[in-house]
């Protein structure tokens, strides 16, 4: 076959190197994905929530698809419009899109603008329900929800950017809900600049209690957050609703005060630090009553004194396996991490405010899918990979698209190093 832009290289005069008019694509491992969709019913149950309005008298591509195929390009890593120029006739994104080309750059930014608040609703609505799927096919019996945000640094003049004094930047301030058991996200909001923390978590978390328990009325939930979600409203919501919660405390001089009441005494060896638990009831003038609070002491080496850290909970359990349970909060950090920086949930490149919102929600049902599936199909050492490595190794594979009779194939490359896993993966979402 012909190839394009042929050139020389200097290491090796015999060798040239250009693009190839072959139906070949450097993204096969994007078929475990549309196999695994097909199997769980994801696009079906996305399509059956989000219901968008198409005035159009003509299109060639219907906006159901257009999401199918920004979706896949942010499973393959390709978070910007453009790169549907180079992906338009791809092998594996027309076969997964099930097109026989894909959807242009226009056309792509056409629909993010096209979504409105109503749409971004039932995105997140879809979200929920993917996660409710995810945890009736394990039979999982217990959910930690933690709530978190996070910031989208935006650059030139976007509705609704605004600095931000904690992350000491322009951009805006999502908050978000993540499964600690199986990573998947429950819901996300995305919020001016300037919001403080906490707006918006009361009925983010009441609306996940609220979906989880009409489908699973026996599910155990916790609601897990730092200092910056210690909101009366928050545990009055958790206790109404029969949640157990784990949610640090901002330090203050009563808390302080009440720890040093009951403090430990320091060991007489200043070399080594320690570390010891208590608890207390404490009622905030806030507060409409007083509620178990958790507190421990740490002194550092050489230090003379305790540091003290506050938990308000509704568990019963030691004050050790309390703070334990507060330290695995730190996952939901790394899930924060992968949308963003592997789904390209961050990026905002749209003028309009509800454009980057259906821009962040699409990221997100991409990552959803992924996390489904890890969690539903993947084998075991898949499931040790974090998107950028799964990416390179399992996404990232060269082959060829051919065409016998009655069937296509697609050919892998034969150095395809995980291609041991790949199959076994693959039969085990057809089983």
């Amino acid at each position: 076959m012909a190839t394009l832009n042929e050139m020389k290289t200097n290491f090796n005069p015999t060798l040239k190197i250009g693009l190839s008019h072959e139906r070949i694509t450097s993204d096969g491992g994007l078929i475990l994905y549309k196999e695994a969709a097909q199997k769980i019913g994801y696009f079906q149950s996305l399509h059956n929530t989000l219901h968008i309005q198409d005035n159009r008298n003509f299109h060639e591509h219907s906006y159901p698809s257009v999401v199918e195929q920004l979706v896949f390009q942010h499973l393959a890593g390709y978070h910007r419009d453009h790169a549907a120029k180079h992906l338009v006739d791809d092998p594996t994104f027309t076969l997964v899109t099930e097109k026989d080309y894909l959807a242009s750059q226009p056309t792509l930014s056409r629909t993010y603008g096209v979504l409105t608040s109503e749409n971004i609703d039932q995105s997140n609505d879809f979200l929920l329900q993917a996660s409710i799927d995810v945890h009736q096919r394990l039979d999982q019996q217990q959910i930690t929800i933690d709530v978190d945000s996070t910031y989208f640094q935006t650059y030139g003049n976007q509705e609704k950017s605004a600095f931000n004094v904690h992350y000491k930047t322009t951009g805006f301030h999502p908050l978000l809900a993540f499964d600690c058991m199986t990573g998947m996200c429950l819901r996300a909001v995305n919020r001016s600049g300037e919001q403080y923390t906490s707006k918006g978590a009361e009925d983010m978390v009441t609306d996940i209690i609220e979906g989880y328990l009409n489908k699973l009325p026996h599910m155990d939930i916790l609601v897990r957050g730092d200092s910056g979600f210690a909101i009366p409203s928050l545990y009055k919501t958790c206790e109404a609703k029969q949640v157990h919660y784990v949610i640090r405390l901002k330090a203050n001089a009563k808390l302080h005060s009440m720890a040093e009441e009951i403090s430990p005494a320091p060991s007489p060896s200043s070399e080594h630090g320690e570390v010891h638990y208590d608890e207390f009831d404490y009622q905030a003038s806030s507060w409409d009553r007083p509620r178990r609070v958790v507190v421990r002491y740490e002194r550092q080496a050489n230090e003379l004194l305790f540091t003290h850290t506050f938990i308000v909970t509704g568990l019963t359990s030691e004050p050790k396996m309390i703070f334990r349970l507060y330290k695995k909060r730190g996952e939901m950090e790394l899930f924060i991490k992968e949308a963003k920086n592997d789904f390209g949930c961050k990026y905002t490149s749209s003028h309009d405010f509800t454009a980057n919102c259906a821009r962040m929600m699409i990221a997100l049902i991409a990552y959803n899918l992924h996390i489904a599936a890890k969690n539903l199909f993947f084998t075991a050492a898949l499931k040790s990979f974090r998107m950028g490595t799964f990416r390179s190794l399992v996404i990232k594979i060269g082959a060829k698209l051919t065409k016998s009779g009655r069937y296509l194939h697609l050919k892998l490359s034969k150095s395809f190093v995980y291609q041991e896993e790949f199959f076994k993966t693959l039969r085990l979402i057809q089983t």
